[in-house]
Order: structure tokens, then sequence, then C-alpha cells
């Protein structure tokens, strides 16, 4: 698995269930409220200093990707000197960091999602 992803599993021991369930994940309006979610969670920890990294986000069903030209080199920043005037908690590899303190919370609003979109889709 590529670790520029962070991965969520669910499990669900409830046949009649798991096909629901599995087409939430492939229903773009959900995966696009957990990718915007994903993006807002882990924006403090974005380098910041004019905006166009943290600001230029492009928020997709199936990825959050930060489309400015240096992205990659931020993201990989190992030796970097991130400003944290504007983001005191900026890092390389700010998905990571971000799910070091974020994850439960993450995770617990994932789960609010996917309950409210379930009984949107199917009562």
């Amino acid at each position: 698995m590529d670790d520029n992803f962070i991965r969520v599993e669910v499990e669900v021991n409830a046949p009649a269930i798991q096909d629901k369930l599995s087409a939430l994940f492939h229903d773009d309006r959900t995966m696009l409220e957990i990718h915007n979610l994903l993006a807002k969670t882990i924006d403090p920890w974005v380098p910041y200093l004019s905006g166009p990294l943290s600001q230029d986000v492009d928020v997709q069903p199936e990825y959050v990707r930060y489309v400015v030209p240096y992205a990659h080199y931020q993201y990989y920043g190992v030796g970097f000197n991130h400003t944290i005037e504007v983001h005191p908690l900026a890092s390389a590899m700010w998905d990571k960091v971000a799910m070091q303190t974020m994850r439960e919370s993450f995770e617990a609003q994932v789960k609010d999602i996917l309950v409210r979109r379930a009984k949107e889709l199917y009562g």
C-alpha cells in the first residue's frame, strides 16, 4: 500500500448490510464529504506561508491532492524549516503527523458521516 494514503478499515459481520456499506464507500457524495473532512482535519499541519499550498487543495471522491508544483517537496521536506507563524503545527508528511493526534476524532466523524449517509440512502 502507498504510504501517502490514510487507510480506514471497517469490519462488518452482518452480511445483510455489507453490500450497502460497501456501496457507501463507492458513493461519490459520501467520499467527497469524507475527503473534505480529511482536508479540513489535516490543514493545521500543512505548511503555510502565504496560502497556496494549504489553500490549493483538490478534493475529489477518490483523493485529496495538494496541487501547487512544490507540494511534493514540502510533503517529503526532510530538513525543511517549515514556517510555523500561521500554522504552528506545520510539518512534512502532514497527514501522518496530524493523525497521530486527530485519528480518533477523524474516525468518529467519518462514522457519523457514514451513519447519516446510510440513513439518507437506505432509510
